[in-house]
This record gives structure tokens, sequence and C-alpha cells, in this order.
């Protein structure tokens, strides 16, 4: 999105370290909310959540444990993302906006041919009451961390994977994750 689009809020800020208050164009925020209301809560609090899928992607090897751990990723920042932009506050256009990156960046790794699959039956009980809610400041570095993260690691796999399926979709989902850095006031690498 860029600022020449017309009817589009700018989302990058304008330093790093900085979230980003720009408000989405009108009528778009309402159907992201809506989006972002179906996302189940997982158990734990937010921090320990984002920590454990930030250490499952630093420690995975193999093009499908990359896959599954940056997909998990993306699911545990949605509902980082999701209990943050409840608050409202001057930082909910920020997570608004990433919860829809975050969103299409883990609809992109749905798409990886070695992406593995999971059956219904695997998320069973996995919707909880959330147990932590770190501050907005806290919860925006420890996503841009992870999502900076994830932007380098899904860049690597996509370069080394010989499916083409596989490499667009790491790529696509290391540009998301690239874009959610910048919205919550990370430095995405090139």
């Amino acid at each position: 999105m860029s600022a020449a689009d017309p009817g589009m809020a700018t989302a990058l800020p304008a330093q790093a370290g900085e979230l980003s208050t720009d408000l989405p164009a009108p009528g778009l925020a309402f159907g992201i909310v809506a989006m972002l209301g179906t996302t189940a809560v997982q158990e734990g609090s937010g921090m320990d959540q984002i920590e454990s899928a930030r250490t499952r992607v630093e420690q995975a090897t193999g093009l499908p444990a990359v896959l599954d751990a940056a997909y998990d990723a993306f699911e545990q920042m949605l509902t980082a993302i999701t209990i943050q932009q409840d608050r409202g506050g001057g930082t909910f256009a920020a997570f608004v906006m990433s919860g829809t990156a975050v969103a299409n960046g883990r609809d992109a790794l749905a798409a990886a041919p070695s992406l593995p699959r999971v059956s219904s039956g695997d998320l069973a009980g996995t919707a909880r009451e959330p147990c932590g809610d770190p501050p907005p400041q806290a919860a925006a570095e420890a996503l841009a961390s992870l999502s900076q993260l994830l932007s380098r690691r899904l860049t690597d796999a996509g370069d080394h994977s010989a499916d083409a399926g596989d490499r667009v979709a790491c790529i696509q989902a290391a540009r998301h994750a690239a874009y959610i850095c910048s919205l919550l006031g990370g430095t995405p690498e090139p």
C-alpha cells in the first residue's frame, strides 16, 4: 500500500521504533476487526506465546519444520495482535493493520506444498482464554522482533527450496513479515 493510493492510509511509521497510528480507509477497519474477531485465543500469556513461537522458529531445521514453525508463529502473532487491538488507544491502527498482514502471511504459508498438514482432530481443545495482556509497546517490540526473524528465516527457506510453490509461499510470507515489522516500529532487514 502506498501513500499515492487514493483513500488508503499510509502504514509505515516515520521513524524506526515508533508505532504507526495512521487510520485505515473508511470501512476497512470494520472488516479487518470482524475477521480478527474469529481468531482462537491460545493458552498462556501473550508474551510467553510469542517467545515460544520465536524459539521454535529459531530452532527449526529443514523446510517442513521452518514452514510449520512459521505458520504457528503467525497464528500466535494474530492472537497477540487481537488482544492488543481490543485495547483501542493510539496503537489500534498499527495493530489492526498488522493483523491483516499476519493473516496474509499465514495464508501464504498455507499454500506451501511442504507445510506439514494436521488433521482437524489435532486442533481440538486449542481455544482458551488469554492469561496475559502485555502493554502495547512491549507487545509491539516482541512482535516486530519475531516478524523480523520470520522474514529472515522464510527468505532463506525460499532461497533454498527446490519447489516453486514453496518458494512463492516463503517469499510472500516473508514480505508480509517484513511489513509487520515496519508497522510495529521495527527495522525490517533487506
